[in-house]
């Protein structure tokens, strides 16, 4: 099992503006939707793999 890393935000906003600063950086991560285990108020998260 891959470990991974969700970042959540308390907004669209917020994960736009970090996903252009990420996809700036050249480093990988995907949108995806927060997961059930995890509480936000956007609904969207980053995910990356440990280390990215």
């Amino acid at each position: 099992m891959t470990k991974k890393c969700y970042f959540t935000f308390p907004n669209t906003h917020q994960a736009i503006r970090a996903e252009k600063a990420l996809a700036k950086e050249n480093l990988e991560y995907k949108m995806v939707p927060v997961p059930r285990s995890i509480s936000s108020s956007c609904g969207i998260a980053l995910c990356c793999l440990p280390g990215d």
